[in-house]
């Protein structure tokens, strides 16, 4: 970091620092505005040139806090979400752990309740389950009878 007056002279700061912040509001109290002019680390630079300086070390904090999975596929998150939201949701909500393929994702959602947030409920019961497979498993599991008149009555075991 520099300022705008001494682009050749500068301090070198590791995010998130409290030094940073207390020079960003000293330098401010003076009226002077602070520049970076170069930065290094893991997070490309041009994700990071769009902040103003007062932001970035809350940016450094929130990326900090991120999985490492998350830090190193930051390029394929950050199509589906901006910066902002991806600290917010401390990349969290992205991440389905030791599982092979959709269908078992689809199955955990189904399972845990979550795929409400996705699909609605009546959309899933009309257009992806196996009624006739349900309906064989519940007349096993407890038995139906049918009347003369076409209700269907379960068995009280």
């Amino acid at each position: 970091m520099t300022t705008s007056g001494h682009a050749k002279t500068g301090q070198w700061f590791e995010l998130p620092s409290q030094e940073f912040e207390r020079r960003i509001r000293w330098l401010k109290e003076k009226g002077i505005e602070a520049i970076v002019v170069e930065f290094m680390g893991d997070i490309p630079s041009t994700l990071l040139e769009h902040y103003k300086v007062s932001e970035l070390n809350k940016i450094a904090q929130g990326l900090e806090d991120l999985p490492d999975d998350v830090i190193q596929n930051l390029d394929l998150f950050l199509e589906y979400e901006t910066l902002e939201e991806l600290i917010e949701s401390e990349g969290e909500h992205f991440i389905y752990h030791e599982f092979d393929n959709m269908r078992d994702v689809a199955s955990e959602l189904v399972r845990t309740g979550e795929i409400e947030s996705l699909i609605d409920l009546p959309d899933l019961m009309a257009d992806y389950l196996d009624f006739d497979a349900i309906a064989r498993d519940i007349q096993t599991l407890h038995p139906f009878f049918q009347l003369p008149s076409g209700e269907y009555v379960e068995v009280d075991k």
